[in-house]
């Protein structure tokens, strides 16, 4: 996602092991107003979703180890 003073940029894309760069399938750009609008539509839609079948738990990113080699 990036952003500027009049748009909001999401880019939906597919990153895979061992290839440097994700492809984007997707760009949608949006004004900050309609960005704010999703964001409260979707964490609405979210807390119905958890009202119905319970948290949704998120895993936490593991930190990179250092196995030896």
């Amino acid at each position: 996602m990036n952003f500027n003073d009049s748009e909001f940029i999401l880019d939906f894309g597919r990153l895979l092991p061992a290839v440097a760069e994700a492809k984007i399938y997707s760009r949608i750009v949006m004004a900050p107003q309609h960005c704010k609008r999703l964001m409260l539509l979707l964490q609405k839609n979210v807390e119905k979703f958890e009202e119905k079948f319970g948290n949704i738990s998120v895993a936490q990113k593991e930190e990179k180890k250092n196995i030896g080699f």
